[in-house]
């Protein structure tokens, strides 16, 4: 009988420190990457021993330091960033702040979408499927104003171009003519590096806009909720994929 491989592991290496490794059946060779947070994230084939996968990493581990340096000084930097102080002590606060805002662009600039969820995500800021139902990463809310607004506009932007092409950005600079500069300020910003948590389940908050929420009702219907009310209460239902990535 052969011995299962474990899929996942780690273990602490000479100068580099603790190292995450991971099987992947799709993997054709050994890859190491460091995360925004400075994890060393390894993959390894199926067929590749620990002891090969161990080796490799030490012999990259000047790769490896560097790699860490550089994000030990992001995340100097991003901590050094404005940040927006409300009082969000809990992912219902937040959740409640960014329904609020999409529904007001929305309305005034016409962008009609069908369904909105909030999640807390480590690498994107939103998204919008081909359904035009919208997601939104709970970090959003930690943003300043002006970059809360461009995300929520750029995912709008997706209900009518499902691509990032000329007529995409022509669309989207048309109600945002601050454009240019706020996608620079973005960069610099990353949701793996806020240092304080909002406190939340990874999805938070999930309603359709005008149509059917999570608890059956529509929009100020028979239990008198109104939809963000519905989002709120019933946050746990939340359920959804990632599509049409920021």
């Amino acid at each position: 009988m052969k011995r299962r491989l474990t899929s996942s592991w780690q273990k602490r290496l000479p100068i580099v420190g603790t190292v995450h490794f991971a099987r992947h059946p799709k993997a054709k060779r050994i890859s190491i990457r460091v995360t925004p947070t400075g994890k060393i994230r390894v993959t390894v084939p199926c067929r590749v021993s620990r002891k090969t996968a161990s080796s490799f990493a030490l012999n990259h581990h000047d790769w490896i330091l560097r790699a860490k340096s550089r994000a030990r000084q992001r995340i100097v930097a991003h901590n050094r960033l404005p940040l927006n102080h409300r009082p969000f002590d809990n992912g219902q606060k937040a959740a409640r702040f960014l329904i609020n805002r999409l529904e007001q662009l929305a309305n005034q600039f016409g962008y009609p979408y069908n369904r909105v969820t909030i999640r807390r995500q480590k690498t994107i800021w939103g998204s919008c499927s081909a359904k035009n139902n919208i997601s939104l990463n709970i970090h959003l809310a930690r943003l300043p104003d002006p970059l809360i607004t461009y995300v929520i506009l750029h995912e709008l932007t997706h209900t009518r171009y499902k691509h990032h092409g000329n007529a995409f950005w022509s669309e989207l600079k048309s109600v945002l003519p601050e454009l240019d500069l706020l996608r620079r300020q973005l960069q610099q910003y990353h949701p793996q590096l806020f240092t304080i948590q909002i406190e939340s389940p990874k999805s938070i908050a999930d309603f359709g806009a005008g149509r059917r929420d999570p608890l059956g009702n529509h929009g100020g219907g028979r239990n008198g909720l109104t939809q963000t009310e519905a989002a709120i209460i019933g946050w746990n239902l939340a359920v959804g994929k990632n599509v049409q990535p920021f």
